[in-house]
């Protein structure tokens, strides 16, 4: 990213993850234990709805919709 680039001299990286895989989600912070030992701070913002649900009035929601928007907005931040 540009962030990295323009601050070589901070410690960052950038590192995919499925936020709706537990197994991706352990194995990324293994992955930031060993690289960094401890999390002092984590900015969250992750959000995601079906693009179908999100062209239709809110109360026409699908319950798969909701739910999917829920897993990966919401619940992603106490799974990580």
């Amino acid at each position: 990213s540009k962030c990295v680039d323009q601050y070589p001299d901070q410690t960052a990286f950038l590192e995919p993850l499925d936020v709706q895989c537990d197994q991706q989600i352990a194995d990324f912070f293994k992955m930031v234990q060993e690289k960094m030992g401890a999390i002092d701070f984590l900015l969250h913002s992750i959000a995601f709805a079906d693009r179908n649900d999100l062209s239709r009035d809110t109360v026409e929601t699908s319950r798969d919709g909701f739910k999917l928007a829920m897993d990966v907005s919401v619940y992603s931040l106490i799974s990580v």
